[in-house]
């Protein structure tokens, strides 16, 4: 551990920031950088508590002069754990929530620490919704820079594609306003938070007072037959529905379907027949469904309290392929994974690509993939530490069997240690401009928020790649480490 440097750091820090902003003691670190997933045990060497561009552009600054690592705490929901360095600076953004809605523009600017529920109880009272994941919890402009797949893509895309403008702090402490510079623009919709701090940032916003939400259960013996229906009613979907599936088990221990639409079409047409939604529930006979019409902010909050909180300490490994659609083959290994679960809080969640996502150029982000698809994420979840091997062991044969019929690349809010293969292709014709811009905002490779691929342009090298990481915590020099990786056997 770079101690010494760490004390010289928290010196010059303290005389220009509050002193309880600047956390060292281990006791105090260890209850600081408490993330969602309990497997994350990196233990850095100090965290800043940042609460306005300043503090961010100091603790840079500092860090940067005293050769300590850098990372971004933002909500704590990247299951890799990187927003935390092993030994060295934590600039935590938490405390930069401010919401500002315009509903004249439709847009809002907020705070890079800011949660998606946040941004849509700030907005709701306009008649307007950002774009969002599925947790109101989760930070929204995180999910915004790696991609951003939610309830509303289909009717207006990726959160990643609503992502406006922001405002940066670059590795070297200045402040930049991509108004004034597109390509770093560019390089942010999607290319992850591996360029600066987003201490700012302008959302779109869109007209949403009432949506149609919930969940249909259904009983695993109509699994292949939800599946086989599901398949051709996403081909046809319209933009206003989209619709996020999966497998889990149910509070009896029992595998189960889940189906779960998100109409954000007119409201007094969701039961209209022939239908979508409709049509949803009759792929086979539920046996629960409470799907109706909810707000945004409804939908997130039940979201979050269906799901672990960073208090809850449970356990996860993520893995996930991408699916050109849900034909024989990956509905197969989807049912083999569901009939095979390992644990309660395990599961395997199908998110919908189509509509207004699938008409963005190509070429207008970084994220090339603009064609109907599905994004299979395999979580693999449990409480008790040291007991993850059987469980990882079950999310390693799921993503497996995917792999058959998957595309290359995958989604890169989700890609973590280990997966080097499907981070070469994530960006495809766009990979080496990004790493062109990756050379140009930080060809020291400071920002290492979510995976590039090996070999970037100029002096970056293997820019914040998994593939120098190598299976979760075995790794030399690792990003981050996680407990997962050191309970073999």
């Amino acid at each position: 551990m770079r101690v010494g440097v760490a004390e010289t750091v928290v010196r010059e820090l303290r005389g220009r920031v509050p002193e309880e902003r600047v956390v060292h003691a281990p006791e105090a670190l260890d209850v600081a950088c408490r993330v969602l997933n309990a497997a994350v045990g990196t233990r850095p060497a100090v965290l800043v508590r940042c609460r306005n561009t300043a503090d961010v552009q100091l603790a840079v600054r500092a860090a940067r002069d005293a050769g300590l690592p850098l990372s971004v705490l933002g909500r704590g929901h990247d299951w890799a754990g990187r927003s935390l360095v092993a030994d060295g600076l934590v600039l935590d953004v938490r405390d930069l929530r401010s919401v500002v809605v315009d509903p004249g523009t439709r847009t809002a600017r907020v705070g890079g620490g800011v949660s998606s529920l946040d941004v849509a109880a700030a907005s709701a009272g306009h008649g307007l919704a950002p774009v969002t994941g599925w947790r109101g919890d989760a930070g929204l402009v995180g999910l915004s820079l790696g991609g951003g797949y939610g309830p509303l893509t289909g009717r207006a895309g990726l959160a990643a594609d609503n992502l406006l403008g922001a405002l940066v702090v670059l590795a070297d402490g200045t402040c930049v306003d991509t108004d004034g510079d597109p390509d770093l623009l560019w390089a942010l919709r999607g290319g992850g938070g591996n360029f600066g701090v987003v201490v700012q940032a302008r959302l779109a916003l869109h007209p949403l007072r009432v949506l149609v939400g919930g969940t249909n259960v259904y009983p695993w013996t109509q699994a292949p037959t939800v599946l086989a229906g599901l398949a051709d009613l996403l081909a046809s979907a319209p933009d206003e529905l989209t619709v996020r599936s999966g497998m889990r088990r149910d509070r009896t221990g029992r595998p189960v379907v889940v189906v779960q639409p998100v109409w954000s079409g007119d409201p007094a047409t969701w039961m209209d027949r022939p239908g979508p939604v409709p049509e949803l529930a009759a792929l086979g006979t539920p046996s629960g469904s409470d799907v109706a019409p909810v707000t945004l902010v409804s939908l997130l909050g039940d979201e979050d309290r269906a799901l672990p909180t960073a208090g809850a300490r449970r356990h996860e490994l993520v893995r996930t392929r991408t699916l050109a659609r849900l034909d024989a083959a990956a509905a197969q290994a989807l049912l083999e994974a569901g009939a095979t679960v390992t644990s309660p809080h395990s599961r395997v969640w199908l998110h919908h690509f189509h509509g207004a996502a699938d008409r963005v150029d190509p070429a207008s982000s970084a994220l090339p993939l603009r064609h109907p698809h599905l994004v299979a994420e395999v979580v693999a979840g449990w409480e008790e530490a040291g007991r993850g091997a059987l469980h990882r062991a079950w999310a390693d044969r799921a993503s497996s069997r995917l792999s058959w019929t998957a595309l290359g690349g995958g989604n890169v809010n989700l890609l973590g240690p280990g997966q080097d293969d499907l981070v070469a292709g994530a960006y495809g014709a766009n990979t080496v401009r990004l790493l062109e811009l990756k050379t140009r905002y930080d060809p020291e490779d400071v920002f290492r928020a979510t995976p590039l691929p090996v070999g970037a342009v100029g002096s970056v090298g293997s820019v914040g790649s998994v593939g120098s990481i190598g299976s979760i915590g075995e790794a030399v020099e690792p990003v981050c480490r996680l407990e997962v990786g050191q309970e073999q056997g």
